[in-house]
């Protein structure tokens, strides 16, 4: 969320030619009572719902856009084969009534039987399968809706408290410093609950901090 808060400040400063300072930012965005000119919080609100959205279509394109295709093939899938299985029943039905009536030798109408009875329960094995995967793509997408909530709800956190943490993040990985570039850089890795972890363009989710006149 300090991407968040930096990009606000430059578009304000473009905007509006004035500065303004991370805790003015922070109480519009916790819809707390600011000093600010109208004008400018609503441009802080506008930057926080964007990048609230850039989130979202980030971590919706890495973990669901090629599942929902894949999901939206398997019903089409299971369809078809339901609608197989049900004019297989049609046949069955169908031959043993010629069987009956002596339309067809009872020998064929074994091996008819046989061969329909084998594509019916494959299918229908299949059809199992397919449904398997699609439950499974929903409840993945309901636990999504559950994280978008959450990052609307805490689109201007400037730090992880103890209640966000447990909602929000799943696990938080901080690597050893890094200091072959002259600067001391760490990255921290977020994994977030219901997704895992999201790349956002431009964003790597790393700390940097830079000391000038000596090396840390």
């Amino acid at each position: 969320m300090i991407r968040c808060i930096d990009e606000a400040k430059e578009q304000i400063r473009r905007d509006a030619g004035i500065s303004v300072t991370d805790a003015q930012i922070e109480s519009v965005l916790d819809g707390k009572p600011c000093s600010l000119p109208d004008t400018v919080q609503e441009t802080i609100r506008r930057q926080g719902r964007a990048y609230a959205m850039a989130f979202e279509e980030a971590a919706k394109k890495q973990h669901f856009q090629e599942a929902e295709k894949e999901a939206k093939k398997r019903k089409r899938e299971i369809a078809q084969a339901e609608k197989r299985i049900a004019e297989l029943d049609r046949i069955f039905k169908r031959i043993y009534e010629d069987d009956i009536s002596g339309a067809i030798s009872h020998e064929r109408f074994l091996k008819l039987s046989a061969d329909y009875e084998a594509e019916q329960k494959e299918l229908t094995e299949q059809v199992k399968i397919w449904r398997e995967a699609v439950e499974t793509f929903e409840q993945d997408k309901a636990d999504f809706d559950s994280f978008a909530a959450i990052v609307r709800k805490y689109v201007g956190i400037r730090e992880l408290t103890p209640t966000i943490v447990n909602e929000f993040v799943k696990k938080i990985v901080v690597h050893a410093p890094d200091k072959s570039s002259g600067h001391r850089r760490q990255k921290i890795e977020l994994v977030w609950n219901f997704i895992g972890e999201v790349n956002l363009p431009g964003d790597d989710q790393t700390v940097e901090r830079q000391r000038k006149g000596r090396t840390a």
